[in-house]
């Protein structure tokens, strides 16, 4: 976007799984009596980047004073709340039009089919948590927070001093 700068990306896919609705899809009675519609959407599996399991690494990594793209897609059908904790998030473009302004947010909220792009900046290290507020939980044994992910500022390298 003109104007906008950024020293890394990330980008954070929110979508969701209903077992019920596949299985009616891949069998053929999907739009027959049998599932007549979506209407009736109930999705077990809430997943960010494919994953329903909450990831082990950061999603993007920087260094503190420097800023981080993130865009945000919602692939399902259900709206989704970035939330980040210890930063604020500025908002950017909506859709690929670019705001005349940024927005501040600590949250966002993503509609179904809908795109947000934010900047975020720190300028101390730190590990800086993104997760989904409306508190989605996968049917997965391993997953143990709502949708979780990371966003790294580490410091700054110092160049070696010469001798």
């Amino acid at each position: 976007y003109p104007g906008v700068t950024f020293d890394a990306e990330a980008v954070l896919l929110y979508s969701e799984i209903d077992p019920a609705l596949h299985d009616a899809v891949s069998s053929g009675t999907y739009g027959t009596p049998a599932y007549p519609s979506t209407i009736e959407y109930r999705p077990e599996y809430y997943l960010v980047n494919g994953d329903a399991a909450d990831s082990s690494g950061p999603v993007a990594a920087a260094e503190a004073g420097e800023t981080i793209l993130i865009r945000l897609l919602n692939a399902g059908l259900q709206e989704h709340a970035p939330q980040i904790l210890g930063a604020y998030l500025d908002a950017v473009a909506e859709d690929g039009s670019l705001y005349p302004h940024a927005r501040k947010h600590l949250g966002l909220l993503l509609s179904a089919g809908k795109t947000l792009d934010a900047i975020l900046s720190a300028e101390e290290p730190g590990v800086f948590p993104i997760f989904d507020r409306r508190l989605f939980r996968s049917n997965v044994s391993s997953v143990t927070t709502s949708m979780l992910r990371t966003i790294l500022f580490e410091a700054p390298v110092e160049p070696p001093a010469e001798e």
